[in-house]
């Protein structure tokens, strides 16, 4: 069987506070961990391409429970939040997380967050406000506001109006604010790894203003910062390192990552 068809049998819509679609994957033999993988902007949205899912075959070899779920509000992105800040789709995130976790009695720090670019925004966010074991992300925005006001008009007007009900600078700021709270407030113990390319622009703008936060709470994280400068580099660059993460998570033999 492709993968294609195992995913589309796999393939599952919860009905929550909204529709969710999600893809789960059981584990060949026994385990007591959970990967939940978010998915990135796939470039289309603008032009009705749906979402589809992340990291799957870099997953494909790793027995554990996995569980990757798609970010799709009526056509278009919504950074697994929602709608008009309703945090519908966040509920109906956590509903399924939930679900898979314990109907697998797998406890909180034996789940594993993960995505690059908006799905390592949502992996970061969803870790430290539910406090789950682990979270690996790479290249993600911080200043969600900004990123969506800036990148296009179809982020702008479209996305940023879907979020928070508006696309004005006041827009703006409440969803970075949205984040920022989180960051400078969270009380659990989640195990950060992050990943970026030493020149992409997130790095500056996105990510050292998390780690600011960090270290000005005395919070622990590990970066790791590869030897790239586009954001596209993540496709490249991501797979590896979350493999190598996860193996080290699950107790397995950790390959070191190769650097041109």
């Amino acid at each position: 069987m492709s993968l294609s068809n195992f995913i589309f049998k796999n393939q599952y819509i919860h009905k929550g506070s909204t529709e969710v679609k999600y893809f789960y994957w059981a584990p060949e033999t026994e385990s007591n961990h959970l990967i939940v993988t978010f998915s990135g902007f796939n470039g289309k949205e603008e032009h009705g391409e749906p979402a589809y899912y992340n990291y799957v075959r870099q997953l494909e070899d790793t027995d554990c429970h996995r569980l990757f779920i798609l970010d799709n509000y009526d056509g278009h992105p919504c950074y697994y939040l929602g709608a008009e800040s309703k945090l519908d789709y966040e509920s109906s995130v956590i509903s399924i997380i939930s679900q898979v976790a314990n109907g697998n009695s797998i406890p909180l720090e034996n789940i594993i967050l993960a995505g690059s670019s908006k799905g390592g925004t949502a992996a970061v966010y969803f870790g430290l406000k539910y406090n789950y074991g682990h979270i690996i992300a790479g290249g993600m925005q911080t200043k969600v506001g900004d990123y969506l006001y800036e990148l296009s008009p179809y982020t702008r007007y479209v996305v940023l109006r879907l979020i928070t009900g508006g696309y004005d600078s006041d827009a703006r700021e409440r969803l970075n604010n949205h984040y920022r709270e989180l960051f400078l407030n969270f009380k659990g113990q989640s195990k950060i790894s992050l990943h970026i390319g030493k020149g992409d622009h997130h790095y500056k703008n996105h990510l050292l203003p998390f780690t600011n936060i960090l270290d000005d709470r005395g919070i622990d994280y590990s970066l790791d910062v590869g030897d790239y400068s586009e954001h596209s580099g993540l496709a490249k660059h991501f797979g590896p390192f979350l493999i190598k993460e996860v193996n080290s998570i699950l107790g397995l033999p950790v390959a070191p990552l190769g650097r041109e």
